[in-house]
């Protein structure tokens, strides 16, 4: 009887090959969990078409993907930038002693081979999480842009009745929005000056 060795995987292919699958569920997921959307997103799209008003679609997709642009980049800045200074910032590793959680102690390893990946992908996600509801002001934008004077002061405070209806509701967005990042952002630079 022949001598049968059964060959070995290597451990490099299975990593591989796990990584692929979990990037394939990811994606599963995601489109499972979307589909709503994409189904409302279709439908949207041929009620427009079939009225001939398409421009309007188009007009009123290309608003939202706007401000989800422009809101998710500000966020992504202000968290990269921010992070990048906590880490300029940081004590040298000499200061730390060796009864430190070795959690921590694997975080500051892994984080030091890795920073600028790291603080690019938590600076991502912080600008998704904080753009995502950033399209559903798109009314308030165009009313924003678009409003006008009434004519009629306000008794109170002096200014146009026009600024109540028109600008005032995106700027208090704006506001709440400015405020729920810039503490976001904090709590995430606090993490990086624990860790």
């Amino acid at each position: 009887m022949a001598d049968e060795t059964i060959p070995l995987i290597k451990p490099s292919k299975t990593r591989g090959s796990r990584t692929v699958l979990m990037i394939l569920a990811g994606l599963l997921i995601v489109l499972f969990s979307s589909l709503r959307a994409i189904a409302t997103f279709w439908t949207d799209y041929l009620w427009f078409e079939s009225v001939n008003f398409r421009s309007v679609w188009s007009g009123v997709l290309g608003t939202k993907a706007g401000l989800f642009g422009v809101f998710a980049l500000a966020a992504f800045a202000l968290t990269w930038i921010n992070l990048f200074v906590a880490d300029r910032l940081r004590p040298p590793d000499m200061l730390f002693n060796d009864s430190t959680d070795e959690m921590v102690q694997r975080f500051r390893a892994m984080g030091r081979r890795r920073a600028f990946l790291a603080r690019t992908a938590s600076a991502a996600l912080v600008a998704l999480f904080s753009a995502v509801g950033v399209s559903g002001q798109w009314q308030n934008w165009i009313l924003f842009r678009n409003g006008g004077n009434f004519g009629t002061e306000d008794a109170q405070f002096g200014r146009d009745v026009g600024f109540y209806i028109f600008q005032l509701p995106f700027l208090t967005f704006a506001a709440s929005w400015i405020f729920l990042t810039l503490l976001t952002v904090t709590l995430a630079v606090a993490a990086v000056h624990y860790f």
